[in-house]
């Protein structure tokens, strides 16, 4: 465990395991998540390769400051750590709002210093429009409910009552549950608020015929934070991408572990996403 200063002042918090492994995957939670919601799937990818985890600014353990919280910002974030950790070419997976971080560092510094994306369950333009049919809202007015939402609900209240639906359609375990509410829940709302803003109101789709690397794409099969098909058609979008559906909802990685690790060892193995292709 250890810190990295990012050039404007902010203390960014990283983990590293699998040293001695020449290949290495950079993971990025998602908005309002840690380094911990990656605790099923970093000892199992670790025995294979280089693990690089964080918590990106404004998160868990980084300083938790209410300045320059923006996806562009945390993708200078994630180059710097790169840089830092002295990683060549690692495979960048990020998971929902983690993903378009990742999509960020495509679109300023390009594919050359990597060798692979994993997409965990996430839209690059989060409203939809006459073109973009893959969003989570339809309209403006949508996103601004769910803000104005958030906002008179508060952050502890709002990330408990939500927790279920990462989980998706079916049975629930219980300690799980517990778990993902407490931790999700762990957050500040002035933290929370600025970052997930630009998130909705950017668009990172302009990425994806920018990737030049294998891709890999994860979707829960439990209908929970987005439908199944929409990281189908994020797919058709990219030169070389593969969809793997596995059980779960928006924290797939999380309730089917075993499958998750498997999956994404597998395509650091084969550097391609051509082993598993889905319809």
């Amino acid at each position: 465990m250890a810190y990295l200063t990012a050039a404007d002042g902010i203390r960014i918090y990283y983990e590293e395991y699998g040293k001695e492994h020449e290949k290495s995957i950079v993971m990025v939670p998602g908005h309002g998540g840690t380094i911990e919601f990656f605790r099923r799937n970093i000892p199992a990818i670790a025995e294979k390769y280089h693990v690089v985890a964080y918590d990106m600014r404004g998160h868990g353990k980084s300083d938790r400051i209410n300045r320059h919280l923006t996806i562009d910002r945390c993708s200078e974030d994630l180059k710097a750590l790169i840089e830092t950790c002295r990683l060549n070419k690692p495979v960048l997976l990020g998971w929902s709002m983690g993903s378009n971080i990742n999509m960020s560092y495509v679109m300023k510094y390009g594919c050359e210093n990597i060798s692979g994306i994993i997409v965990v369950d996430n839209s690059n333009k989060m409203i939809n429009d006459e073109e973009w049919k893959l969003g989570a809202w339809n309209d403006y007015e949508g996103a601004m409910a769910y803000l104005e939402g958030l906002v008179q609900t508060g952050w502890k209240e709002y990330a408990e009552a939500s927790a279920p639906m990462f989980f998706g359609e079916g049975d629930i375990d219980p300690d799980d549950l517990e778990w993902v509410k407490k931790a999700y829940a762990d957050e500040e709302l002035e933290c929370m608020l600025p970052i997930v803003m630009t998130n909705i109101f950017s668009s990172y789709k302009e990425a994806l015929p920018m990737i030049k690397v294998p891709a890999l794409i994860f979707c829960g099969l439990r209908k929970s934070f987005y439908d199944p098909s929409i990281m189908y058609g994020i797919a058709e979008r990219i030169q070389d991408a593969a969809v793997v559906g596995l059980d779960g909802g928006h924290i797939m990685f999380f309730q089917d572990a075993d499958n998750f690790n498997r999956a994404v060892i597998d395509f650091m193995e084969n550097g391609t996403a051509n082993f598993n292709k889905t319809r």
